[in-house]
């Protein structure tokens, strides 16, 4: 598997825990792609996640503070509403 369909992989397996409400695994799989991919082509999408997920565990300030720094990164974010506050 390339290096691009491996980043993809882990951000779509981070995403599906999320559907699921394995908000756990949501954040596991979100930390394997940092640590994999720091600097990669998905980085705002693995943050989104992150965020949606850190709300799902009720770790709201924690949630807030990076979504506070995700909105001043990419404030034309196409997940603007997600981070901003929506429930995941």
């Amino acid at each position: 598997m390339g290096r691009q369909a491996a980043e993809r992989a882990l951000i779509e397996r981070c995403s599906a825990a999320l559907v699921r409400g394995d908000f756990a695994g949501a954040i596991a799989a979100a930390r394997e792609h940092g640590r994999r991919f720091r600097d990669g082509a998905l980085v705002e999408e693995r943050e989104a996640l992150t965020i949606q997920a850190l709300r799902g565990l009720q770790r709201g300030a924690e949630a807030d503070a990076r979504a506070e720094v995700f909105l001043r990164r990419w404030p034309a974010s196409m997940h603007r509403a997600a981070v901003a506050g929506a429930a995941p």
